[in-house]
């Protein structure tokens, strides 16, 4: 006996319903759109909100390891003061170079001796 199982069957298996309300304007487009690429709403849905999700995540990783790294033990540092000094001459004939002189030394890791 054979069973016949699509890639639609899988995706059903694996997917759950989820209601959400939308715009009608949004809807007319979504429905444009279905007929265009010949998907349904549901897959275009589906894709749409997994991109945004993956994007999402992707920006909040990157967000958080970049702060991890500036907090971390040995980070070099360029005090806020410094930064907006800096910009505050971008376009002006006074325009400075970003400078390692900005940086603060890197954060001591040991305890300072008593």
């Amino acid at each position: 006996m054979f069973v016949s199982v699509t890639l639609a069957h899988v995706a059903e298996a694996l997917s759950r319903p989820f209601s959400v309300r939308l715009p009608t304007a949004d809807i007319a487009q979504l429905d444009q759109l279905s007929r265009m690429t010949r998907r349904s709403r549901n897959a275009l849905i589906a894709q749409a909100v997994e991109q945004f999700v993956t994007a999402e995540m992707d920006f909040i990783d990157a967000a958080q390891q970049a702060t991890d790294e500036a907090l971390a033990p040995g980070a070099r540092r360029v005090p806020h003061e410094a930064v907006r000094a800096w910009l505050q001459t971008w376009g002006t004939p006074d325009e400075a170079e970003a400078t390692p002189g900005l940086l603060e030394p890197p954060q001591s890791t040991e305890s300072p001796e008593a």
